[in-house]
């Protein structure tokens, strides 16, 4: 870690959950008395060409190691547009601090000041909130959560756009008001994502059609079937075959399919299929009202 934490965090990097393992603990008991090493690796994180994984690993550790609230201010590390899936953040002080378009899936805020933080454009997908309390995220910006999916306050699974939105606006205080996405959107974001995970890597090749047609069904959106039956019109899923799988497209219908789950991107296809399915001409609503 002293002499090249890049390469070490490359190693690390594909250990899932570091900070439970053998591995992480040992290394933060030996890191923790090492400030020569914790020096390196601070610098290695502000280095812009350290790899996303590799942050999200040399960050956790150094978390555990330094358990002092305002370590991230101490050592000027930014965490805005970073990948930190999984990451614990336990006891920390991070009011004020730039979430902005980070991945944050899976991710712990554990007992963190949360205050005034800056969370729009960050993909919530599991993101949990544990021991928070009730004045702790107060003046919080979440934004339009367009990447919204789903967040933990506590026990609390919240997955609803709408219940979402209202969570937001009961733990900060901030009453901007917010419609959320077309319903028909999110139905079809949903389908896509049997396929795509949210950060746009790939979750698997093909479902069983019964698979498909199971899951979160939002209000006012058309019956899934219906998705299912553009999208194999349009190309970004396949006729089932005599197994009855579904395939997802392949090529550019593929890499829409990914823009459209990571960021809400609407092809010129896509929009067409979206009109297809919504029945709404001339729909107001995010994504649909985007040009």
């Amino acid at each position: 870690m002293a002499r090249d934490p890049a390469k070490a965090a490359r190693d690390l990097c594909e250990r899932v959950g570091l900070a439970d393992t053998l591995m992480g603990r040992y290394l933060v008991a030996k890191l923790s008395r090492d400030s020569t090493a914790i020096g390196k690796m601070a610098e290695a994180l502000r280095d812009a060409g350290l790899g996303e994984k590799e942050f999200g690993c040399l960050l956790q550790i150094i978390l555990l190691a330094r358990p002092q609230r305002d370590v991230l201010r101490e050592l000027r590390i930014s965490l805005e547009g970073r990948n930190l899936r999984c990451v614990r953040f336990t006891g920390k002080d991070l009011s004020g601090v730039a979430f902005r378009n980070s991945i944050l899936s899976d991710a712990v805020f554990d007992d963190c000041d949360l205050r005034d933080a800056q969370f729009e454009g960050a993909l919530l997908e599991g993101t949990r909130f544990e021991r928070i309390k009730e004045d702790m995220l107060r003046g919080a910006r979440f934004g339009d959560m367009d990447k919204f999916h789903s967040v933990y306050d506590g026990r609390q699974r919240v997955e609803d756009y709408q219940e979402a939105i209202a969570w937001v606006q009961r733990r900060t205080g901030q009453t901007r008001p917010v419609t959320g996405p077309c319903p028909t959107a999110q139905q079809l974001r949903k389908l896509f994502g049997k396929y795509i995970h949210p950060d746009g890597q790939g979750r698997r090749d093909e479902h069983r059609e019964e698979s498909l047609l199971r899951g979160k069904r939002f209000p006012e959106a058309p019956a899934i079937k219906e998705f299912v039956k553009a999208c194999q019109r349009l190309g970004y899923l396949t006729p089932v075959d005599a197994k009855g799988r579904v395939r997802r497209g392949t090529g550019r219908a593929y890499d829409e399919m990914v823009q459209f789950v990571s960021s809400w991107r609407v092809s010129p296809n896509m929009r067409t299929l979206l009109a297809q399915i919504c029945g709404t001409t001339g729909c107001r609503q995010f994504p649909c009202s985007q040009p």
